[in-house]
């Protein structure tokens, strides 16, 4: 793809040809370290944050930096830490949710086994923004779906479609006033039945790379009856949102409802 072209290749102060790129969490300038060399602990080249602005490549942004997943992967992280403004970052992630939130929607749906409904749609956009969901210092532009239910807050069931079957099992076995109508969650008498997220944790692999899990919880009158580990699959939302629209089931009144949320001006 870079055909070892500039800027890509470059000379350094030492006059040696050297690899750049753009990190994809903060867009930060980044040098790949053992394309061509054999490093001394791992077989696998990794890309390294460059301190300072790189010729035709980026500019260096020292908040993004001390913000970003992958210069800081192990860090503890929790719900309210925050950064000050949106700054480029925030605009990005905004950017995703408008444009390709039928998608998200469609994640969520696979590693929940909870179908997002229209009206469940709305509620955990409304929660999303109202909490700011998009200045969390966890938050980037390839883990969109995770963190927008992690930072939506916890939601009712009722009246809620559950897609996966043993997820619908488990819910019959320990919730006795909940019964299904087909694959719908009705009640008998009031109850109160809610799934939430908790404990996003970003680590650093062996290749270098970034991953990262939370749970998903689920809470029967205030008791939680299921806990499910849940790995973000980076690639798979990546791939997604690159398909061409006439390769995708698109569902418009999805992203309608996030561009009123997060019109383009806004």
């Amino acid at each position: 793809m870079t055909r070892k072209a500039d800027p890509f290749y470059q000379h350094n102060d030492k006059g040696e040809i050297v690899q750049y790129a753009v990190c994809p969490d903060c867009n930060n300038p980044i040098q790949i370290i053992g394309l061509y060399t054999k490093l001394k602990n791992t077989d696998h080249p990794y890309g390294k944050h460059c301190t300072r602005s790189i010729r035709d490549i980026a500019d260096y942004n020292a908040q993004a930096f001390e913000y970003c997943s992958l210069a800081n992967p192990n860090r503890s992280l929790n719900k309210d830490m925050k950064r000050k403004s949106k700054g480029e970052k925030g605009e990005q992630i905004i950017s995703i949710i408008r444009n390709y939130f039928d998608q998200i929607a469609f994640i969520f749906s696979k590693f929940t086994g909870i179908y997002m409904s229209r009206g469940l749609a709305v509620r955990m956009l409304k929660k999303y923004k109202s909490s700011e969901g998009y200045l969390y210092f966890g938050a980037n532009s390839m883990n969109v779906p995770w963190i927008f239910a992690y930072m939506a807050n916890n939601h009712s069931l009722f009246g809620q479609k559950i897609v996966d079957d043993t997820l619908r099992e488990l819910i019959k076995k320990n919730c006795q006033n909940i019964y299904f109508e087909g694959e719908w969650i009705r009640t008998k008498k009031y109850t109160d039945i809610e799934f939430w997220f908790t404990k996003h944790r970003q680590t650093m692999t062996p290749e270098n790379g970034l991953s990262e899990s939370m749970e998903l919880k689920l809470t029967y009158n205030g008791k939680t009856f299921f806990s499910k580990k849940i790995d973000f699959d980076h690639d798979y939302f990546q791939n997604l949102m690159n398909y061409s629209d006439d390769c995708r089931t698109r569902k418009k009144e999805l992203t309608d409802k996030a561009k009123e949320f997060f019109p383009a001006a806004d």
